[in-house]
């Protein structure tokens, strides 16, 4: 049922008195004159179509958007909350596709900011099943998005805490930040709204603890990387529609490796909604974040090599040309047929790696294609 079915439905349900319409005839036929009404009749007769007009707008479920969540959490989960009730228009960018967003609420607690938002399917169901959001909620500093202030967990999307009767999801989601956020400026963002969502995790069952210990192949951002395609262990999911590749695994400096390679055929991505990754867990079943040095400029080394493994870096010169060039200096043509690869290093505990596991993690839906929608607001907040 769409906003206006469901609006319709409701002011349907309103009926007049008995006989309301029969005198408002008999008073036409008889042709009386209007006759003023004395003030508190007419005061009288506005709080009644107050209370009429709030009735039916709460049978619509038509309740504002921090009192909706507040009616959802409780009243103590609430505090701290500060409403922000911003959406998008009706006929924006978004809405083409149907969806209506709506950033309900955002708590900020020093380094940390808790952030709800709604999604409504305005034209069918989509919303209905499992669904794969990325949403976030940045600081804004000196006009720019503070977004290497993040210490979350990355990859993590806000999590559905509620479905409503009408069709409305209510999402929440946390950032946490390197340093207080208090008083700045805040940037919701929505990047992917998918459905139909399938997904499943299996062990690998790889034995850690047989892995050797290397020197570095190559530094990416003064990162080291492993020697390429030492084990090339392939994983498939959902029935061999996705294939990725673990392509080496070993020990760098004490630190744990995983390096995985990406054909350029564009069958794998990398990224969820639609993609297959590894996650690390340790002895006591908990996901390992990767390692970051303090001076790294990225979380994990990215890089790309030719079919003969040297390592390239993409150029665009002052002509608008675009090529490749290895650490030689050769000039590859923008066409070289190239593998990418991503290295996930890990602090861990070298005496236990037997006990760690690694999982291949796959999740795939249907795109709604929302472009990217944000919207900049500022909290009534006082504090350090």
């Amino acid at each position: 049922m769409t906003n206006h079915e469901r609006v319709k439905s409701v002011f349907t349900d309103v009926k007049a008195p008995d006989g309301f319409a029969q005198k408002v005839i008999d008073g036409a036929d008889a042709g009386k004159k209007f006759k003023p009404r004395p003030l508190h009749k007419v005061i009288f007769i506005a709080a009644i179509i107050c209370i009429l007009t709030t009735t039916v707008l709460a049978a619509a479920g038509y309740l504002g958007g921090f009192e909706r969540l507040t009616g959802i959490i409780g009243d103590e989960r609430v505090e701290g909350l500060y409403p922000v009730e911003r959406s998008n228009e009706i006929g924006s960018l978004l809405t083409d596709e149907g969806i209506r967003i709506e950033v309900v609420a955002v708590g900020v607690d020093s380094n940390v900011v808790e952030f709800y938002f709604t999604l409504e399917d305005m034209v069918s169901n989509r919303l209905e099943g499992d669904v794969w959001i990325y949403a976030t909620v940045f600081p804004i500093l000196d006009g720019d998005l503070a977004v290497g202030w993040s210490q979350g967990e990355r990859g993590l999307s806000p999590e559905v805490i509620h479905r409503g009767d009408d069709g409305i999801v209510t999402l929440r989601g946390t950032e946490v930040f390197e340093q207080p956020v208090t008083g700045l400026e805040f940037r919701f963002n929505l990047y992917n709204i998918a459905f139909n969502v399938r997904s499943g995790e299996h062990d690998m069952g790889i034995d850690l603890s047989s892995v050797g210990h290397y020197e570095p192949f190559a530094f990416v951002n003064e990162m080291p990387v492993l020697p390429l395609d030492m084990h090339n262990i392939e994983t498939y999911a959902d029935g061999g529609d996705w294939f990725n590749r673990i392509s080496s695994i070993g020990i760098i400096d004490g630190k744990l490796h995983i390096q995985v390679r990406y054909d350029p055929s564009g069958l794998t991505s990398w990224n969820p909604p639609d993609g297959l990754a590894f996650r690390l867990y340790d002895p006591g079943g908990d996901w390992v974040m990767w390692y970051e040095e303090p001076h790294w400029t990225t979380y994990v080394p990215i890089f790309m090599t030719d079919e003969h493994g040297n390592i390239l870096y993409y150029v665009v010169n002052d002509m608008n040309d675009s090529y490749y060039i290895d650490d030689n200096g050769y000039i590859h043509d923008p066409g070289t047929h190239v593998y990418s690869y991503r290295e996930y290093i890990y602090n861990v505990n070298i005496d236990r790696l037997s006990e760690y596991k690694i999982t291949a993690e796959y999740i795939r839906g249907e795109y709604i294609d929302t472009g990217f929608w944000n919207t900049t607001f500022e909290l009534n907040i006082t504090g350090d």
